[in-house]
C-alpha cells in the first residue's frame, strides 16, 4: 500500500507521455489493478492493467508506465504481437526508456534515489539509468546469441524475448529519435497513430511513415537494425591538425551503414557535435575548431557493440590509448579507461598451506572481446609462487552466422 501511494501520478504520467509522444488517449479512463501475476512484472489489457509485486517506488512506477504504454500499441494500433513483437514490446520499450530519462533526468544506473556506496564502488554511476536496455542488448550481442527482431515470438531464446524484442528496440529507437530529433521523431509517431489506429498496421507502415514525415531513407533502422543481426561499430582511424581545425578518418568496423555522431571535446566538456550519414567502410571528413579531443558519440547514444575505438586526443603521444584505471574488487564497463580489477584473496591445500594472493582481472560486465583473469598467490608452506590464470580471445563477427568462439590458454600450479 505505501508503494501504490503515488500510483495516480505514474497513472497521469504513463498517459501524459504516451499521448504527447505517439498521440491522444482515446478513452475517458486508465486503471491499474494491483494483482498476482506468477511471472512478475505486469500485464496488459485494453484500458486496464495487472501489477504484479515491486520491490521499488520506480519498479512499480516502470512496470506501470510500460503496462499503460501497450494501449497505444497492442491496443489502439492493434499490433499482431505474436508475429512483430518488437511493434508493440519494442516501441512500448522504447517509449518506457524516454519516459525514465525525460522523468528522472539524473537517475543513474541502478541506483534508486543518489548513487549509493555499492553503485559507486561498481561502477554504475557513470552511466544513466537510460543505459540499462543498452547493457541488455550487449548481453546477447557480444556472444552473437542474438537473434533478427524480425521473426515471431516463439522463435526467440528465452533470453532473447528481453534482450532484443524489448531492449535492442529500445536503443535503436532511442537512437533513431536523438538522430531525427524530438520534434521530427514525434511527428512520425503521431503520424503513425493517427493514420493506422484501430487497423491492425504492420511493420511496412510504419517504415513507409517514418520515411515520409521525416524525408529520411532510415533503411539502416528498418532493414539493417531489424531484419538483421549486423551490429554497429565505428571508429576513429587518423586525425591530421588544418589550419582551421581537423580532418578525420572515420572507418565503419560493422554491418551497419547508420548515422554517425561527431563532437569536439575540451576534457569531458562537448563543444560541439555533429550527425554524419552512415557510409560503408571509411570517410573523410573536417571539423573546425578547436579542440583537446575528438570522440563518437560523446552522450552514449549510438547502440555500439564496442565503444573502445571511439576517442582520439589531438595532441600527445599514444593519443588513442586511454588513461590505466585501477579499482578494487571490479566495475562496470568503462570505455574511457583500460581497466585492471584487484581483488584480494585466500586459498589453502596441504602442501603449499595458506596462500594468499590476488585476482587480476580486466573484466566483468559485459564481457569484452579479450578477457583475462591471472591469480598469484604465494604458498606460505615452502614459500613458492604459486596459483591459476587464464587468457582468451572472443571471435565474434559482427554478423552472428555462427555463435562466439573463445580461444585461449589456461594454467594452474601447486
Amino acid at each position: 500500500a505505501k508503494e501504490w501511494a503515488r500510483s495516480i501520478e505514474y497513472m497521469h504520467d504513463a498517459v501524459y507521455y504516451s499521448s504527447l509522444w505517439n498521440g491522444d488517449y482515446p478513452y475517458k479512463h486508465a486503471t491499474a489493478v494491483d494483482g498476482t501475476i506468477s511471472a512478475g512484472g505486469g500485464m496488459e489489457y485494453p484500458n486496464v492493467t495487472v501489477i504484479g509485486n515491486s520491490n521499488s517506488p520506480l519498479g512499480l512506477e516502470t512496470v506501470i508506465m510500460h503496462e499503460v504504454g501497450h494501449n497505444w500499441f497492442y491496443g489502439i494500433l492493434g499490433n499482431n504481437e505474436r508475429r512483430y513483437t518488437w511493434l508493440d514490446e519494442g516501441l512500448n520499450s522504447y517509449n518506457e526508456q524516454r519516459y525514465l530519462s525525460t522523468k528522472y533526468p539524473k537517475r543513474k544506473l541502478l541506483s534508486k534515489e543518489e548513487p549509493g556506496f555499492f553503485s559507486k564502488l561498481f561502477g554504475f554511476d557513470e552511466y544513466s539509468i537510460k543505459d540499462q536496455y543498452y547493457f541488455t542488448y550487449l548481453f546477447s550481442a557480444r556472444h552473437n546469441h542474438d537473434q533478427k527482431l524480425d521473426i515471431p515470438a516463439d522463435e526467440y531464446f528465452n533470453i532473447n524475448y528481453g534482450t532484443i524484442c524489448y531492449a535492442k528496440s529500445a536503443v535503436f529507437f532511442n537512437y533513431v529519435r536523438h538522430y531525427l530529433g524530438d520534434e521530427s521523431m514525434d511527428e512520425a509517431m503521431q503520424s503513425y497513430f493517427d493514420k493506422y489506429k484501430f487497423s491492425h498496421p504492420g511493420p511496412e507502415n510504419l517504415e513507409e511513415t517514418f520515411n515520409e514525415s521525416t524525408g529520411k531513407k532510415l533503411k539502416w533502422l528498418f532493414h539493417d537494425a531489424i531484419n538483421t543481426t549486423g551490429k554497429l561499430d565505428y571508429g576513429i582511424s587518423r586525425l591530421k591538425k588544418t589550419d582551421d581545425g581537423f580532418q578525420i578518418k572515420l572507418k565503419n568496423h560493422g554491418r551497419m551503414n547508420s548515422p554517425v555522431q561527431l563532437a569536439r571535446l575540451d576534457g569531458d566538456s562537448v563543444l560541439s557535435t555533429t550527425w554524419i550519414d552512415g557510409f560503408e567502410r571509411d570517410t573523410i571528413l573536417t571539423l573546425n575548431g578547436d579542440a583537446q579531443s575528438i570522440k563518437i558519440d560523446p552522450n552514449r547514444i549510438m547502440p555500439e557493440i564496442n565503444r573502445k575505438n571511439n576517442r582520439i586526443k589531438t595532441g600527445g603521444i599514444l593519443r588513442k590509448v586511454e588513461a590505466p584505471q585501477v579499482r578494487l574488487f571490479g566495475s562496470i564497463e568503462d570505455p574511457t579507461k583500460n581497466q585492471l580489477f584487484v581483488t584480494p584473496i585466500i586459498g589453502a591445500n596441504v602442501p603449499n598451506g595458506f596462500m594468499p594472493g590476488v585476482l587480476l582481472m580486466n573484466s566483468i560486465l559485459p564481457v569484452k572481446r579479450l578477457n583475462y583473469s591471472l591469480v598469484p598467490m604465494f604458498g606460505t608452506k615452502g614459500s613458492n609462487l604459486v596459483g591459476v590464470g587464464d587468457v582468451y580471445y572472443m571471435i565474434a563477427p559482427y554478423e552472428s552466422a555462427f555463435e562466439s568462439i573463445d580461444i585461449g590458454v589456461r594454467g594452474k600450479r601447486f
